[in-house]
C-alpha cells in the first residue's frame, strides 16, 4: 500500500510538471501567431534593439557633460516617471560620483535598482515583447564611467573633459523590451568655459558642447553592433545655491530603425548645505516618445585632501 502511494504521488508530480511545461509553451502561442514565428528562429532575432523599440532606460541619451569634472563628490538617490501614450514607466535611480583630489579624475557609477512598466497591447506588439500583460518590474543596467580632465583653467582655452562610459548586461526583462541584455559603451569629449564670473567664482554662465561615439550590441545576424555619432550642447547658469541648465542632445545610429534619438532637458538644482535637491524635465523629440520628470537628492561627501569647500 505504501509503495502504491509513492508511485501515485510520483505520477501526479510528473503530470503536474508536464502540465506546467505545456502551459508555459502555450503562453506564447499568441506571440507566435502575432509575429508569424517560423518555428525555428530564436525569438530574440525578431526584436529591434534600438531606442525606438525599447523601454526608456534601455538605450537612453547619455548625460551631456560640460567639460569639467566638478568639485563635489556625492551620492544621489531619486526616481523618474516616464509618460508615453503606449508605455508608463517609473523607476528608482542611484548614483555614486567621486572626484579625486586636484579635480583631474572622477569616477561614476549609475544604477536603476527597480523599474516598473505598463505597456498597451499596441506598444507591446510593436516592440515584439513576449509578456502578454505588457506589465512587470525589473532591475536596470549598471553604468560605469571615468572622467578625465584634459584641460582646465586656461585663460583663453575652454575646459576639456574626456569621458569613457560602459554599460553592463545586468538589466532584466529583455523579452519585454526593457533592457538589451548586452554590453554597450560610449566615449565623449566635452568642452565648456565660464563667462561673467564674479570674483568668488560662484556666479557663472557656462556654455558647452559634447561630441562622441556610442555603440551597442544588437541581435541582428547581418550587423552585430550599431555605431552612432553622439552629440550634445548646453548652457549652465550657476549661483551660490542654484544651478539651472538647459540641454539638447542625442545620437545617430546607421541602421535607421529608431536609432536616432534626440532629447531636450531642463534641470534645476538647489543646494542646502550638504544636500542638493535636483529636478529634471526631459522631452524626447525623435525616435523616443516620452516625457519624463525626475526628482532626486544628492548628498555631498567629504573627501580628505579635496579642494571643494562645502558650506555648513
Amino acid at each position: 500500500m505504501h509503495q502504491t502511494c509513492k508511485i501515485t504521488s510520483l505520477f501526479f508530480l510528473l503530470a503536474f510538471h508536464l502540465s506546467n511545461v505545456v502551459a508555459q509553451e502555450e503562453d506564447y502561442t499568441w506571440w507566435n501567431q502575432k509575429h508569424n514565428w517560423d518555428g525555428v528562429t530564436h525569438w530574440s532575432r525578431y526584436m529591434i534593439v534600438s531606442p525606438g523599440y525599447m523601454g526608456p532606460n534601455a538605450l537612453p541619451v547619455p548625460d551631456i557633460t560640460n567639460g569639467w569634472t566638478g568639485r563635489h563628490s556625492f551620492v544621489e538617490a531619486g526616481g523618474d516617471v516616464y509618460f508615453s501614450p503606449g508605455d508608463k514607466t517609473q523607476d528608482f535611480l542611484t548614483r555614486f560620483y567621486y572626484v579625486f583630489p586636484e579635480n583631474l579624475v572622477a569616477f561614476e557609477v549609475f544604477f536603476i535598482p527597480y523599474e516598473h512598466y505598463r505597456m498597451t497591447p499596441e506598444t507591446r506588439d510593436e516592440r515584439m515583447a513576449r509578456g502578454l500583460s505588457g506589465e512587470g518590474s525589473t532591475t536596470g543596467d549598471v553604468n560605469i564611467a571615468t572622467h578625465i580632465q584634459l584641460l582646465s583653467k586656461r585663460s583663453r582655452l575652454p575646459d576639456v573633459l574626456f569621458s569613457a562610459n560602459f554599460k553592463t548586461a545586468s538589466g532584466g526583462n529583455f523579452s519585454d523590451a526593457r533592457y538589451t541584455d548586452a554590453m554597450g559603451y560610449h566615449f565623449a569629449l566635452s568642452a565648456g568655459k565660464n563667462f561673467f564670473s564674479d570674483e568668488a567664482g560662484q556666479k557663472t554662465l557656462r556654455p558647452y558642447f559634447m561630441v562622441g561615439f556610442y555603440a551597442w550590441q544588437t541581435y541582428r545576424t547581418d550587423n552585430f553592433q550599431n555605431d552612432a555619432f553622439l552629440f550634445g550642447a548646453g548652457l549652465d547658469l550657476q549661483t551660490e545655491n542654484w544651478l539651472i541648465n538647459g540641454q539638447f542632445g542625442g545620437y545617430s545610429g546607421y541602421h535607421g530603425n529608431g536609432d536616432k534619438p534626440m532629447v531636450i532637458r531642463m534641470t534645476s538644482e538647489r543646494k542646502f548645505r550638504r544636500f542638493i535637491l535636483k529636478f529634471r524635465l526631459q522631452q524626447d523629440i525623435r525616435d523616443m516618445d516620452y516625457t519624463s520628470v525626475s526628482l532626486s537628492l544628492k548628498y555631498l561627501m567629504r573627501v580628505p585632501g579635496h579642494k571643494s569647500q562645502i558650506a555648513e
